[in-house]
């Protein structure tokens, strides 16, 4: 019998999953979301949010890490830290290569602050 009650819990879970705004009223009208959903929804949504930024920071420091080499292969062949020409290029890749919903714009700021830091590695 537990298990049979188990099994039935776990079926009307899903089906509250599937109906997506929790249970159906008998007029076949969703029943409106209540503040523990949207507390539920935003919870998940900021967990996503961690785990991107632990993905970027994962990634931003990999970047450090090539600009190390990079600077040390420079200062080998005397080569000056600053490259606007290579600065421009980013840029204009980053702008080419951008989706959104993000600007351009926004893009820009963002990656001159991250080269800005990483030049300074060097």
């Amino acid at each position: 019998m537990i298990k049979y009650l188990a099994s039935v819990s776990i079926v009307f879970l899903l089906f509250c999953c599937v109906a997506g705004d929790g249970l159906i009223a008998s007029n076949s009208r969703a029943v409106e979301r209540t503040d523990s959903d949207s507390d539920t929804k935003l919870l998940e949504l900021r967990a996503e949010i961690d785990t991107i930024n632990r993905d970027i920071l994962e990634l931003l420091n990999k970047r450090a890490e090539v600009v190390l080499k990079i600077g040390e292969l420079k200062k080998e062949n005397s080569m000056p830290v600053y490259d606007a020409q290579r600065e421009k290029q980013i840029e204009d890749t980053l702008v080419k290569l951008n989706t959104g919903p993000m600007p351009n714009k926004s893009v820009i700021k963002i990656f001159r602050e991250i080269i800005s830091a990483c030049r300074a590695l060097q």
